[in-house]
């Protein structure tokens, strides 16, 4: 299998210089609030860095701080900022995982020590099996296109361990091949796997990963908004009576003897996928309900006030087929 995306060491000081050139740039904003780093930076070269920027209620933000970035900052900030209205801060608690928030710039936010706490059990397994599904998808297409997005891989890799906690798995073969995951972070740029190593891990975590899924929704009690979901233009995930994923095309570029990103994502223009498993659309008036009407004004919001800033929800990002018509 083609790997992409190695890491590459980033000193911890590039990190924190980058965290402060943003937070003095964004400060300049009037409607920011606030900026608060959330996680750590444990791994500098693998960890990636994830700022939370808080708006006054009912303003808009434009700035796209993205471009104005080096390649090794652009490296860093794998993503767009979050980004969310102060008045949408309090219930954001109730259906997001987000810990460890440290302020870095602005007004300090009534910020819970342990938002997981606001959480009920019934959305914990929902969002833990989203967080695992969502890796699944995003491996299955890799092992199809024949290439392991690397860097990707042990960043989400890290945080299955939490959703097998979240499901009350104790012990599985996938926590012992988080473990190894974990020692190969800890060693990276001293002892780093060989190719043969990496591929083996892969297919093994990818196995037992569709293992728990496959059980885990069998058993019920999941849920998703529309008979008919899409993730993105070419993968589509629909009703069905066992869990199940297929391919449709030819992955002719995986027969290259080399592969970047780029030629990568070309691929999916000429291939589609489907996941079928047996969830539920009947959550009127639930807690799922909440949050799935919730995220889409966050969605919504973000789309037309602040567009170069992610709204900082948990799970997958839904979509009805006929949006990308």
């Amino acid at each position: 299998m083609h790997i992409i995306d190695q890491p590459r060491f980033v000193p911890l000081k590039t990190y924190e210089a980058l965290i402060e050139r943003l937070s003095e740039t964004l400060a300049k904003e009037e409607p920011v609030q606030s900026i608060y780093q959330v996680g750590s930076v444990r791994h500098p070269g693998i960890s990636d860095l994830d700022l939370v920027c808080i708006f006054n209620s009912d303003s808009a933000v434009d700035i796209n701080v993205r471009e104005q970035l080096t390649e090794d900052e652009l490296y860093i900030l794998t993503h767009n900022l979050f980004g969310i209205q102060q008045n949408n801060l309090e219930n954001s608690f109730r259906y997001s995982f987000y810990t460890g928030y440290r302020l870095v710039n602005g007004q300090e936010q009534n910020i819970p020590n342990d938002p997981t706490q606001l959480i009920s059990e019934e959305l914990k397994r929902q969002i833990a099996l989203e967080f695992m599904l969502k890796m699944y998808i995003s491996m299955y297409t890799q092992i199809t296109y024949r290439t392991i997005k690397l860097r990707a891989f042990l960043l989400e890799a890290k945080a299955i361990a939490f959703d097998l906690e979240l499901l009350g798995i104790t012990l599985h073969k996938l926590k012992e091949l988080v473990a190894e995951v974990n020692r190969w972070r800890d060693n990276w740029f001293s002892t780093k796997p060989s190719k043969r190593e990496i591929s083996t891990l892969f297919k093994h975590f990818f196995s037992e990963l569709e293992g728990v899924l496959s059980q885990e929704i069998g058993k019920g009690g999941f849920y998703l908004p529309y008979d008919h979901t899409a993730i993105s233009r070419n993968i589509l995930i629909r009703s069905g009576s066992s869990f199940k994923m297929a391919h449709k095309g030819i992955p002719m570029l995986s027969l290259l003897p080399f592969m970047n990103r780029k030629l990568l994502n070309l691929q999916n223009r000429f291939n589609s996928f489907r996941l079928e498993g047996p969830y539920s659309t009947d959550f009127e008036g639930s807690v799922h309900e909440g949050r799935f009407l919730f995220y889409e004004q966050l969605w919504n919001k973000n789309k037309q006030f602040y567009p170069h800033f992610i709204p900082p929800t948990t799970g997958i990002r839904l979509w009805k087929p006929e949006d990308f018509q």
